[in-house]
């Protein structure tokens, strides 16, 4: 803390049932804050009964970003959204990288499809007219799942 004003990058708290992390800043003088918080739900039976398995594993896998911003008289505490896209778009990369790496391992170890497809003639694409396709994927992609379609 210096000058009133209070900038946490590690809050961690843990509840029986929930799990706090987060990092921003509190500024006593001007009564203000700017926090972001991502709340997880822990694996806690006797608050979810009558969940299956499953369902108790959605739940737990879940994060959930927030913003807290404001005065400390009346905050506003709402999803962060950005964060939730930003988590959505990493999320697809890693996708697209292991499937770039299973195809490059594939085209220069195994003899997939692709490979067989170059040698006879046939599917010849650049490299240039793959990356442009894969973008095209993981953008309608990303759409389909922001928008549940």
């Amino acid at each position: 803390m210096t000058d009133g004003i209070f900038e946490n990058t590690d809050l961690l708290i843990r509840l029986p049932f929930l799990q706090l992390t987060g990092s921003g800043i509190v500024d006593l003088p001007a009564a203000q804050l700017n926090y972001s918080v991502e709340a997880r739900l822990l694996d806690n039976p006797e608050l979810m009964s009558g969940l299956s398995e499953a369902e108790l594993a959605d739940f737990t896998k879940i994060v959930v970003p927030v913003k807290i911003t404001g005065s400390l008289n009346s905050p506003s505490i709402r999803p962060d959204i950005e964060a939730v896209f930003r988590q959505q778009v990493e999320g697809a990369f890693e996708e697209q990288k292991e499937e770039l790496k299973n195809r490059l391992f594939d085209r220069l170890f195994g003899g997939g499809e692709e490979e067989q497809a170059d040698e006879q003639g046939s599917g010849e694409l650049t490299e240039e007219v793959e990356e442009e396709s894969l973008e095209e994927q993981l953008k309608k992609k990303l759409l389909k799942d922001l928008f549940g379609n």
